[in-house]
């Protein structure tokens, strides 16, 4: 996805998903470490999950901790890194296995 349109899309999301969240003085995209940064200072949010979306986006969920606040940002291939949703009551899971059906 080319930067300029990484940056409307990550702006209109802003606007819809998390009209609570504030970036204070970060815009709603801004370099990854100054997102990262100022999610830290000012929630406690570190990295609690990650993954490569099929456009080669990275895509990171910031928590504070249980039942504290969370984030979701996204990191083009520019460095840009846009907040998508953010939140509260955070609430980690355990990752569940599935049985193996041992008679098939």
């Amino acid at each position: 996805m080319p930067p300029r349109s990484m940056r409307s899309l990550c702006g209109a999301a802003l606007l819809m998903a998390a009209p609570s969240a504030s970036l204070g003085q970060v815009a709603a995209c801004d370099e990854r470490r100054s997102v990262l940064d100022h999610l830290a200072s000012t929630h406690g949010e570190s990295r609690v999950a990650w993954g490569v979306a099929t456009g080669g986006q990275l895509v990171e969920v910031l928590s504070s901790g249980e039942e504290g606040t969370w984030s979701v940002i996204i990191t083009g291939r520019d460095g840009i890194s846009c907040l998508m949703a953010a939140g509260q009551d955070w609430r980690p899971v355990a990752p569940s296995i599935e049985p193996q059906d041992e008679g098939a």
